[in-house]
């Protein structure tokens, strides 16, 4: 069997053999069975691209269309992202084209949703339709819900549009029966400071916790110190001190005071500002430079190595042998000091 392809004559092995078995008629664009019965080949002589496709026997391929059900995306937003017991979740979803990002105001159809627990189990579920290319939902959190990560899901029966999800936080609250406030006397505290704080707390009803037991619980770079015990006055106030350890090494602290007013127990708690010996210190020279014989004025910024500002106190001395010092300049505000 020869065949002409651009004006050149071509023999294809095996072909008469083929086409007596096989009992197909060959046509202008040259088709062919595979002697093993497994691969149909179809290619375009008369184009420079060649097509290879496999289906079983007996079947014909399957066009290569693409269908416009697969060209819209949702978009899925809700009111907040964290929700508590007893709130209602609205949910809003825009099906827009995938590719022009534009609404779809025409289409009608209906929107399944989904509201997955933590676990995967189906916490909530209903059908709500689509106008103007939106779409709305609500739930409202049971008040006992478990707290965990919640999935909103949307999907299009019958449709074949991609489906679109959006997870959402629910957490389990409880007012607390007691306010407190933690203020420290100093901005910074170095290995071997004494910590000095003082604690401020009353009732949520009114009042103040007079002569309710505190335990002082410090906390550094994950070894806990012994802090004693103390009281809260008649004006709702605590005095807390203890001193932090001679070596520490990366500089994270955390204060928790533990109140015990009658059968209500709470915990208040805050980071301990540690400055450790790496300080980053700037200088910034009113007018951008140093002159000699005259009194100047400089800007100086303090921030710890996590960007925190530090509280320090510095002299500014002379160079050489013998320092004098010049000036003597402490942090107040931010980390901010002018000298």
């Amino acid at each position: 069997m020869y065949r002409n392809c651009w004006g050149k004559k071509m023999r294809i092995p095996g072909f008469n053999h083929w086409h007596s078995r096989s009992k197909v008629k060959t046509n202008t664009r040259f088709n062919a069975v595979v002697a093993s019965g497994i691969v149909f080949l179809s290619v375009a002589v008369a184009s420079s691209q060649a097509t290879v496709r496999t289906v079983p026997v007996g079947r014909k391929p399957a066009p290569l269309t693409y269908s416009k059900k697969n060209q819209f995306h949702t978009f899925i937003s809700t009111d907040k992202p964290l929700y508590r017991s007893g709130e209602n979740v609205y949910i809003r979803g825009v099906l827009l084209d995938a590719s022009s990002h534009e609404p779809v105001p025409s289409l009608r159809t209906q929107v399944y949703l989904q509201v997955k627990g933590p676990r995967g189990q189906n916490v909530s579920s209903g059908y709500t339709s689509i106008q103007d290319s939106v779409w709305s939902f609500g739930w409202k959190v049971a008040e006992d819900q478990a707290g965990g990560e919640y999935t909103i899901q949307a999907t299009y029966p019958g449709q074949g549009f991609p489906s679109a999800e959006r997870k959402i936080d629910v957490r389990s609250y409880r007012a607390p029966r007691l306010k407190t406030q933690i203020i420290f006397a100093r901005d910074g505290y170095g290995p071997g400071d004494k910590v000095a704080a003082t604690l401020y707390a009353k009732r949520a009803e009114g009042g103040v916790p007079a002569g309710a037991k505190v335990t002082i619980k410090p906390m550094v770079d994950g070894i806990a110190i012994n802090g004693g015990t103390s009281t809260i006055d008649a004006k709702g106030l605590c005095r807390v001190n203890f001193s932090l350890p001679q070596s520490i090494e990366k500089g994270d602290g955390t204060l928790a005071l533990v109140m015990e007013d009658g059968g209500v127990v709470e915990t208040a708690s805050k980071s301990i500002p540690i400055v450790l010996q790496s300080v980053d210190l700037q200088m910034y020279p009113e007018g951008g430079e140093l002159v000699a014989g005259f009194k100047n004025r400089v800007y100086v910024q303090a921030f710890l190595p996590n960007g925190k500002p530090a509280d320090l106190m510095a002299n500014v001395v002379s160079a050489g042998s013998t320092q004098k010092a010049l000036a003597l300049f402490r942090t107040e505000h931010e980390g901010n000091s002018i000298t």
